[in-house]
């Protein structure tokens, strides 16, 4: 399809940053389904090709999603247009919204992925067209569908059981915990992290705990995803 002109100088960008940028991306118009963009280097996610989202549109997401995330991949543009109105579109631009599902690789396998959206125009009182990048997830996390404040890091998490989106205030780390994680980011040991921060080895392995329970992760390699991806470490 053809690239509205304000979107080009985007998509231009994007197709040059693709060979370097770690994670698949794409833009959707959310009123037409249509993939305007998908990343190219090597192929855009799963072992599938950009032609093969651009010809499905929207509708890939679905197509590629395990069989048990399929109706939630179906209502989970409604629930982000949902938390944009809830802000109002004013403020829409500063939220960013994730939210991670279960997709089958073209080789069969079962992957977790995140993805994360911004919008890139409103019009009509809506969003209309949305970025998205796709990143690895954890697992035990579920679903996960959140939004977060660039500039406050507010977050607000969407309540399957309530159907409705409440602040959510749990994610939040304290300056120790953040730099726990980047020590233990870093490789080193309880007993050096303990020595760096002038605490117990008890009391350190005591906020890594709790650190795990409070993100809902159960091994540095899950919580370095997560922290990452959420931009919890900032």
């Amino acid at each position: 399809m053809a690239v509205d002109g304000k979107l080009k100088h985007v998509v231009d960008t994007l197709d040059l940053l693709s060979s370097v940028m770690p994670c698949p991306t794409y833009i959707l118009d959310v009123d037409t389904e249509n993939i305007i963009y998908a990343s190219t280097y090597p192929l855009f996610v799963g072992g599938y090709s950009t032609i093969e989202a651009k010809s499905s549109g929207k509708k890939f997401f679905t197509l590629i999603s395990a069989p048990e995330d399929r109706i939630f991949i179906k209502g989970v543009f409604e629930k982000i247009d949902e938390f944009y109105n809830k802000v109002s579109l004013e403020k829409a631009h500063n939220f960013s919204i994730s939210f991670n599902c279960s997709i089958i690789a073209k080789n069969g396998e079962h992957v977790m992925v995140n993805h994360q959206i911004v919008p890139l125009l409103i019009g009509e009182n809506r969003v209309k067209i949305v970025f998205g990048m796709i990143f690895p997830a954890v697992h035990s996390r579920g679903h996960d569908l959140s939004a977060r404040d660039k500039h406050c890091m507010s977050r607000w998490q969407y309540d399957f059981r309530k159907k409705k989106w409440d602040e959510d205030k749990r994610l939040q780390l304290t300056d120790l915990e953040k730099l726990i994680l980047t020590y233990s980011f870093n490789g080193m040991s309880i007993k050096e992290i303990s020595e760096k921060t002038n605490k117990s080895e008890d009391t350190v392995k005591g906020y890594r705990k709790s650190i795990f329970k409070k993100l809902g992760v159960n091994s540095i390699a899950g919580i370095l995803t997560f922290t990452l991806t959420h931009k919890l470490l900032i």
